[in-house]
């Protein structure tokens, strides 16, 4: 044989024997062609690459083998992190906009809601309070006092059981009468004509409370024997004599007036002198039973 072909067969044979048994390091050194080296090497690195799955290692090997694959690699995975990076952006935004969208929208409802409630609440209240002004029963009724003045005892209606010091039970005080305290037990009749029949009586007492203003607190009741009522009504409160009108609170009743309340206006329709008046009552009531 001659001795190219010697040499060529040995070289395959060497190669043969390398490709299937790989040496155990990099640093065994088989072959003197320096090629052949290097193509041991590359197969090394590359089962090395392969087994530990680093994309790195296979970068690193196209930079020293195939620099332009390389180049491609980085630019792909570049771009690949860019658009990547680029989606979460435009994700993130789209969930902002739907969470901002969502809470606009919450908040609209929640204010139509809230204000539909409001107005609701103000028509049941706007309700209530025009049920509120219709009485369930009212009266329209007359009382006629007549204070004792030491000769008129035998029609006198009440008597001063009370004076200051400066008066007497006779005569009502100075100082717009503060300090008297009178009782009473007046009739009651349906027309301001004091002798018409009775219908019930007012049974109370009034104390002069003021002296620079003529005022004073009544607390009575009007306790019925005949006109269709059976019962009493109850009624109390401050009586400012200079206003035309006055209102005082009506607490409680019994038989046809039992536990009503309402308010009940007072107006003296005549008076004559310091002893005799007539209050005009309108009794609304506004609870019955």
């Amino acid at each position: 044989m001659p001795q190219d072909e010697k040499e060529r067969s040995s070289k395959s044979f060497n190669l043969v024997w390398f490709w299937n048994f790989p040496p155990a390091s990099l640093s065994y050194d088989t072959t003197p062609d320096s090629a052949f080296t290097r193509i041991l090497v590359r197969k090394e690195l590359e089962k090395q690459a392969e087994r530990k799955r680093y994309s790195g290692e296979l970068v690193y090997l196209n930079l020293l083998y195939n620099p332009s694959c390389a180049i491609f690699q980085i630019i792909s995975s570049s771009i690949s992190i860019l658009a990547a990076s680029f989606t979460k952006r435009m994700v993130r935004r789209l969930v902002c906009y739907r969470l901002q969208a969502m809470a606009a929208k919450t908040l609209l409802v929640s204010s139509l809601l809230l204000s539909l409630l409001l107005l609701g609440s103000s028509n049941t209240n706007t309700t209530k309070k025009v049920r509120a002004h219709r009485p369930c029963k009212r009266l329209i009724l007359y009382f006629h006092d007549i204070i004792y003045n030491g000769k008129n005892s035998k029609n006198a209606t009440s008597a001063i059981v009370g004076a200051p010091a400066w008066g007497n039970r006779t005569i009502l005080a100075g100082q717009n009468h503060f300090g008297n305290l009178v009782v009473f037990d007046d009739p009651i009749t349906l027309d301001n004509n004091l002798h018409s029949p009775p219908i019930g009586r007012a049974q109370g007492f009034y104390i002069y409370d003021k002296k620079e203003i003529f005022t004073s607190w009544l607390a009575f009741s009007f306790v019925f024997y005949s006109g269709g009522h059976e019962g009493s009504i109850n009624f109390a409160g401050a009586d400012p004599l200079m206003n035309k009108t006055r209102d005082i609170s009506v607490i409680g009743g019994t038989g046809d007036f039992f536990m009503t309340r309402g308010v009940a206006t007072l107006m003296t329709d005549a008076f004559e002198g310091e002893v005799y008046f007539r209050l005009r009552v309108d009794i609304k009531l506004y609870e019955c039973w």
